[in-house]
């Protein structure tokens, strides 16, 4: 299955908000610190992106091992993990010999306890995202199912689902278990809940005629793939929230020698379970893989 970035990276007009948002609030809170299980009911918007993000580690030379390596600019930025660039021949992080790892984000509605709908953004790796996939692929090979029922998650007619994080004592990556499960009658979305996304951001009449022309071109290319709906564009300007983070310090890799990545983590890769996704401005078709189970903590590649 050919995969491809989500149709959202034009440069969307963010809310005029954008500055004043807590970015924490905008993401799907998992995390188990607190509480030993956590529920969360959500409703997925349009195709999943994935990033790939590189934590402050480096590989030994024991098959597998890692260091702590500390970010050259770590002085300036506290955060412990750095997006790359999704071309690993321009991202500093990658020439530096980091351990990558790559995460999916998506717009999502949330169900909140009182009942109403909240625009969130769902960051997580292959523990969730690949369930969402699984499902697809359950509906699709389904012989009963008619064109009018939902076999994609993220399209306007689709079901919700319910993910259940739980501690399980051990030490990550293992620390959490998720477990996910769709419901079993869909749920449309209403004008109310689309004009939620709307809010969260929207591109222009112009912007949105690129994104679906160039979607449609991906789709009759590659298969498998929803019907555009125009909602897909709309929510938070995901390639805005996580772009490329480079280096503070300038200049980081004059004074390096760059080691090849070992690239122990592809020898369990599952190919099969990557989900669809596509961009306007990529200009080389890659195939990103589930090859990393998500730490206990929801991380906010933002400050």
């Amino acid at each position: 299955m050919a995969i491809r970035r989500v149709p959202v990276s034009l440069d969307l007009e963010p809310r005029k908000s954008y500055q004043k948002t807590n970015f924490a609030d905008m993401m799907v809170n998992l995390s188990v610190k607190d509480k030993k299980q956590v529920t969360r009911k959500i409703r997925l918007v349009g195709v999943p992106c994935p990033i790939t993000e590189y934590t402050d580690k480096k590989y030994t030379d024991v098959k597998g091992k890692t260091v702590k390596v500390p970010f050259p600019d770590a002085h300036l930025d506290k955060r412990f993990t750095r997006i790359g660039n999704s071309d690993p021949n321009q991202c500093a992080w990658a020439k530096l010999g980091y351990v990558s790892t790559t995460q999916w984000v998506q717009n999502v509605l949330e169900r909140t306890e009182d009942g109403e709908w909240v625009v969130k953004i769902l960051k997580k790796g292959k523990s969730i995202f690949q369930e969402f996939v699984k499902w697809e692929k359950g509906r699709q090979e389904e012989e009963d199912l008619d064109a009018s029922d939902a076999v994609f998650s993220g399209v306007k007619n689709s079901h919700c689902f319910r993910i259940v994080a739980t501690a399980t004592g051990l030490e990550p990556p293992l620390s959490v278990e998720y477990r996910v499960t769709a419901e079993s009658k869909p749920t449309e979305l209403t004008e109310d809940m689309i004009e939620l996304l709307r809010k969260a951001g929207a591109p222009s009449a112009e912007e949105l005629a690129e994104i679906r022309d160039q979607y449609n071109v991906d789709r009759k290319q590659f298969g498998n793939m929803p019907q555009w709906e125009d909602h897909f564009a709309y929510g938070y300007n995901l390639d805005k929230i996580f772009k490329y983070q480079p280096p503070k310090t300038e200049n980081v890799l004059d004074e390096v020698v760059v080691q090849p990545k070992k690239q122990y983590q592809d020898e369990e890769v599952a190919p099969d379970l990557a989900p669809v996704a596509s961009s306007v401005n990529a200009k080389k078709v890659v195939k990103p893989t589930f090859e990393d189970d998500d730490d206990e903590e929801e991380e906010i590649p933002f400050m």
